[in-house]
């Protein structure tokens, strides 16, 4: 199978960094690469793709989730 092409974004590296934490926490573990490719094809509304799942949030605080957040109404 030929490679994906590479595609330059903008993100913070504290947005980078909480992403690859909640990636690695996920059930199954992932990674930010195939996070972004099921968001991108949820958001388009491919056929067949869905939402990605994130990780449970974090009540011991020391994660990038913190009770109050917007995320958690999702």
């Amino acid at each position: 199978m030929a490679k994906t092409p590479t595609k330059p974004i903008r993100i913070s590296p504290e947005l980078w960094d909480a992403a690859g934490d909640a990636a690695a926490k996920a059930t199954p573990p992932t990674d930010r690469s195939a996070l972004a490719r099921e968001f991108f094809a949820w958001y388009a509304r491919l056929p067949g793709a869905k939402m990605p799942k994130r990780p449970p949030l974090d009540t011991q605080g020391d994660g990038a989730q913190s009770a109050g957040s917007p995320q958690d109404d999702q």
